[in-house]
């Protein structure tokens, strides 16, 4: 659809966050580079192409360069919850486990129905407090996307991890 869209003029920049984002999950990451590395994005594209760049650059190991996407990111929204859970994994990766919480947080209170936000507190909860403490944070994410595959497999994992094999199952 982005080619097409290409091909009957529209600009690249209108698609460019879309277009490296899809690379970037095929595993084409420096296809995905040429497409999100100059930072040139449509007006209410600039959130979402720099958090792409933010993505690939951290999937890239280049954590300060992560770092400066995301922060280009907060420059056209400071409100945007994902972004949020993406700033707190970088965080996480960079070994800033407090940074990381703060960030997961600041997450949940800008976007307490954002699943992954709440799958992420789950995971540091997890960490932090131990795999009970982490239970509700994945119930109540569940309980806004039963069928997600992601949380379902940590959930399980979780519980099967606390001995409960017959609930891990269902």
């Amino acid at each position: 659809d982005l080619r097409r869209a290409l091909a009957k003029g529209t600009p690249r920049e209108a698609v460019a966050a879309r277009m490296g984002e899809a690379l970037i999950y095929q595993g084409k990451r420096d296809k995905a580079r040429e497409w999100l590395g100059e930072g040139r994005f449509v007006k209410g594209e600039e959130t979402w192409g720099f958090r792409m760049l933010g993505l690939l650059e951290r999937l890239d190991g280049k954590l300060p360069a992560a770092g400066k996407a995301y922060d280009q990111a907060l420059r056209y929204s400071l409100r945007d919850s994902q972004l949020w859970v993406d700033i707190g994994r970088l965080r996480y990766f960079g070994g800033e486990h407090l940074q990381a919480i703060e960030a997961a947080d600041h997450a949940v209170k800008l976007g307490p129905d954002n699943v992954r936000a709440l799958e992420f507190r789950a995971q540091l909860i997890r960490d932090q407090y131990g795999l009970a403490a982490a239970l509700p944070w994945y119930e109540s994410a569940l309980a806004k996307a039963p069928d997600d595959v992601d949380l379902l497999t940590d959930y399980a994992a979780t519980l099967g991890e606390l001995g409960r094999a017959k609930d891990m199952l269902v």
